[in-house]
């Protein structure tokens, strides 16, 4: 029955989600799922779920805009014009069943590219802690920022 309660939370939830207007799409799917972005804009999507989904990446602000809410959450992708951009990605620890808690954030400003899909992950070669990489048309990444 709890399960239950749970999982119709979540749902409502979900359906509750808005997308932000200086936002043009966000996605919920599972990271490797989510297509490129649609024609002439950039999209951003989060990899790392750490610790067995206890811990996730996420977008905070985007250009001093704060993401909030099950938008910042649920959400693992989001889609927006291209041009330079100031984001803030943040470490979430999931609290409890439905409360996430921003364990740290970084900011990093670049020029996304149009039909580029780009994917932040953590760093296991470098030695910042977090990494932007393209994803290529032919699935290759191409890592372009580390912080």
């Amino acid at each position: 029955m709890r399960i239950l309660f749970i999982l119709l939370i979540i749902l409502f939830q979900v359906g509750c989600v808005t997308v932000p207007e200086y936002l043009i799409n966000v996605h919920d799917d599972r990271p490797e799922n989510i297509e490129r972005p649609s024609e002439g804009n950039s999209s951003i999507v989060f990899m790392a779920r750490i610790q067995g989904g206890y811990q996730k990446l996420s977008l905070l602000k985007y250009d001093g805009k704060s993401i909030t809410g099950m938008t910042r959450n649920l959400m693992t992708g989001f889609e927006f014009e291209p041009g330079d951009h100031e984001l803030e990605i943040g470490l979430l620890k999931m609290i409890g069943e439905l409360n996430w808690h921003v364990l740290e954030s970084h900011t990093i400003k670049y020029a996304f590219e149009p039909n580029t899909k780009y994917l932040v992950n953590l760093n296991l070669t470098g030695e910042k802690r977090y990494v932007l990489q393209i994803e290529e048309n032919n699935g290759n990444l191409t890592k372009v920022l580390e912080f």
